[in-house]
C-alpha cells in the first residue's frame, strides 16, 4: 500500500444547441470518442462534467498534508478537495523556500497533524521540485481560471 495522490482539472461542456456552439461541437465529440449515443443523453439540458487528470505524486507525504488543508482532518478515497490556484500558487512559493533554503519547517508544521515527524530525504525534495513542476505546468494551461481544480488521494 502507499498513497497516491492526484490533482484534476475539471470543467462542464454543454451539450445545448442554445448555448456556445463551440461547446456543443466539443460535447459530441467527446460522445463520440466514449462510443455514447447522443440519444441516450437527456435532452433537458446536455452537458458534460469533464475532469483532466494534471498531476500525480506517489508517496509524497508532506505534500498530501500540506493540501489537506493543515487542519488535522485526514483524508483518502474518492473525496475531492477543492484547490484555488492562488493556494497552489502558495504551494509552489513554499516549495521553491523550501528548497532555496534547505528548510521544511512549513512542511514539518502540517505533516506532524497527520503522522508525526516527516522524514527529510532525497525523496522529500524530489517531492517538492516535482510539486513546483506540476504547478507550473498547470498554471500555463489556456483559460485555467474557467477550471475547477480538485485534490484526491487513495491509499
Amino acid at each position: 500500500m502507499g498513497l497516491d495522490m492526484f490533482l484534476y482539472a475539471e470543467t462542464w461542456v454543454p451539450g445545448y444547441p442554445g448555448e456556445n456552439p463551440t461547446g456543443v461541437k466539443a460535447f459530441t465529440d467527446i460522445l463520440s470518442a466514449i462510443e455514447f449515443d447522443p440519444l441516450d443523453v437527456d435532452d433537458n439540458h446536455p452537458g458534460l462534467h469533464v475532469s483532466v487528470r494534471v498531476g500525480y505524486w506517489r508517496k509524497a507525504h508532506a505534500i498530501h498534508a500540506w493540501l489537506s488543508g493543515n487542519d488535522g482532518e485526514v483524508f483518502f478515497n474518492a473525496r475531492n478537495l477543492y484547490v484555488s490556484t492562488q493556494r497552489l500558487d502558495l504551494l509552489k512559493k513554499i516549495c521553491l523556500d523550501s528548497i532555496r533554503l534547505n528548510d521544511a519547517t512549513e512542511f514539518k508544521k502540517s505533516h506532524q497533524i497527520f503522522s508525526g515527524p516527516l522524514t527529510i530525504d532525497t525523496y522529500f525534495w524530489e517531492s517538492l521540485h516535482g510539486t513546483v513542476s506540476i504547478i507550473d505546468r498547470l498554471i500555463k494551461i489556456k483559460n485555467i481560471n474557467t477550471y475547477s481544480i480538485y485534490y484526491n488521494a487513495s491509499r
